[in-house]
């Protein structure tokens, strides 16, 4: 059997045109073995309204069997004149094939076409058989109410398109002003659909969740996707050969755009509760704590659930009312379709007994347009003492530097023996006289001169940095081990130690409550009073919520030395 004969040729739907006509230009390779690398002319005088759109077709008539595939473009002229269109170039069976020139006259005045315009019939067929439309959920709401904007594909069941593959989205949509989440339709099957008596194959290709972040009329954007429609074409008298062996059937790109789509969003009414922060929707909350006993060196775990439908992801941590003292640190928050729990670790820093109040809050439920204020149990909490960190503490090393400055005074009953005789004027008896008492003025006087010329304040803020950084070499052997516990109990007594040393401060002002206020009345840097908060947080946080924390041992201890550091450089 002959092998056919390859060839590549340029033809247009007309040669003459005005500028304001449109002109269907296609090159088509016949035959051709695995064509690839297709390179359109360069078309100057000309505007490029579409394409390339790719088409395949196969025919076997005889027993002699043929394929051809088409790159077709649709062009206006810029400018009445000549228009000269250059060879294209394709690469079938290991050879380059090359087009004729093709030379277009356009004028300024209408010229009546000797063929119709396939493209414009083709454009036409596409709008009434395959388009995309945005259908949202509502499109009245209130700031914070959830929406959903679904982009579907429609196409005509009873038209001559057989088949379709979406290419992917040419514009994806902005939603500016909202916050916009992404729901899977990937798995959702197409469904039919009778419009204008019409029946339609709808299949969804997107689907957005949308929070609006302010009040105005906000627009779903357009989208645009790109696919490869298969178009029925009857070639043949016989039917069942052509769809046998698929010679009635061209591949044709096509792209579809959505219009946009209007939502009016208002505003939330005025005034809000003090307990609102942001949830709209309509919700149910309950709080639970896992002791009313404990002690001050184990956090208590305070849970807040919030269960219902609306902008869970969006609204704001609740704020928690402790009492005085207590601290705690961002809760971990986890997250379901219809749930959002804040776990939070509360720290008691001192002993008693302690209320902690019912948590209030707040929602807006745009179906009944008002403000709901919900209310959980309050709880009765016992704190003991326990032996760990409580905020700040007298170690063995204050009592050595107590016992350095302040002699101790004995209370014992002095006691009296006989004497061996001396005799009274005799050597003897001066020497044993006269020694006590010089050595006492000499004492004396020692010790008058040390207070005029020793300040002990002075010298234990001169002693602290060298004190601290001993203390940190003891405290390393724990953060080579597995006590990090223990060991970021030991780090924040020498901070308040040295913080203590170097100001003065006593007990009562160690606490990171006052932080702030100290670092103030001394003139410290903000970037120091901040890394000394951020230091505290990291060890606090390391010793009661450690999976929080993230922070190793040696890590921890790098940061200290090096905040000792800074410390003394700023004091020195």
């Amino acid at each position: 059997m002959a092998t056919a004969q390859t060839t590549f040729d340029a033809q247009v739907s007309r040669t003459q045109a005005s500028t304001a006509d449109r002109i269907e230009l296609s090159f088509t390779l016949t035959n051709g073995n695995k064509p690839k690398n297709f390179k359109a002319p360069v078309m100057n005088g000309l505007r490029v309204l579409g394409g390339p759109y790719q088409s395949s077709s196969f025919q076997s008539i005889n027993g002699r069997t043929s394929s051809s595939i088409s790159y077709k473009y649709v062009v206006q002229g810029s400018k009445s004149g000549t228009v000269t269109i250059g060879s294209a170039t394709v690469e079938a069976g290991g050879k380059t094939y090359s087009t004729k020139p093709i030379t277009l006259t356009f004028t300024d005045a209408p010229v009546q076409a000797d063929q119709s315009d396939s493209n414009g019939d083709l454009q036409a067929f596409l709008r009434n058989n395959f388009y995309l439309r945005a259908v949202v959920s509502d499109n009245d709401v209130y700031a914070g109410e959830e929406l959903t904007v679904t982009y579907y594909i429609y196409i005509n069941a009873r038209s001559s398109i057989t088949d379709y593959r979406l290419n992917g989205a040419t514009q994806v949509p902005a939603f500016d002003g909202f916050y916009a989440e992404d729901i899977d339709v990937s798995h959702v099957q197409g469904e039919y659909q009778t419009i204008n008596g019409q029946q339609f194959l709808v299949q969804p290709v997107k689907k957005v969740r949308l929070t609006p972040q302010r009040a105005g009329d906000l627009l779903a954007d357009p989208m645009t996707v790109d696919a490869t429609l298969s178009i029925r074409k009857q070639r043949s008298n016989d039917s069942f050969m052509d769809d046998f062996f698929g010679r009635g059937y061209d591949r044709i790109n096509a792209s579809a755009t959505s219009p946009s789509v209007r939502i009016r969003v208002r505003d939330l009414p005025q005034p809000a509760p003090a307990s609102f922060n942001g949830a709209v929707g309509s919700f149910d909350m309950h709080t639970t704590i896992n002791t009313t006993k404990t002690t001050t060196d184990e956090p208590i775990t305070y849970k807040v659930e919030v269960k219902g439908k609306g902008n869970l992801e969006l609204f704001q941590v609740p704020e928690l009312d402790l009492p005085p003292g207590w601290e705690t640190y961002e809760p971990e928050v986890t997250s379901t379709a219809s749930s959002k729990t804040y776990e939070y670790l509360l720290i008691p820093r001192s002993a008693g007994n302690f209320e902690l109040p019912p948590h209030e809050w707040s929602y807006f439920d745009p179906k009944e347009r008002q403000y709901f204020t919900l209310e959980s149990e309050g709880y009765s909490i016992e704190v003991e003492q326990g032996k760990q960190y409580s905020g700040a503490g007298t170690t063995k090393e204050d009592v050595e530097e107590l016992n350095r400055d302040i002699r101790f005074i004995g209370r014992s009953e002095p006691h009296f023996s006989k004497g061996s005789g001396i005799r009274v004027g005799s050597p003897v008896f001066a020497t044993a006289v006269g020694f006590p008492f010089a050595a006492g003025l000499f004492t004396w006087l020692f010790l008058f001169w040390r207070n005029r010329h020793d300040d002990p304040v002075a010298r234990a803020h001169k002693r602290a940095g060298s004190k601290a950084l001993k203390q940190l070499r003891a405290a390393k052997e724990l953060s080579e081990g597995d006590d990090t516990k223990a060991f970021c109990n030991e780090a924040i007594r020498v901070i308040w130690q040295y913080l203590g040393s170097k100001w003065q401060l006593p007990v009562s002002r160690q606490n990171k409550e006052q932080i702030t206020q100290i670092f103030a009345e001394k003139d410290a840097p903000d970037d120091l009073r901040d890394e000394t908060i951020e230091l505290l947080r990291k060890l606090e946080r390391s010793i009661y919520a450690p999976a929080i924390s993230g922070s190793s041992s040696r890590e921890l201890f790098e940061e200290l030395e090096s905040w000792i550091t800074h410390m003394e450089k700023w004091q020195a």
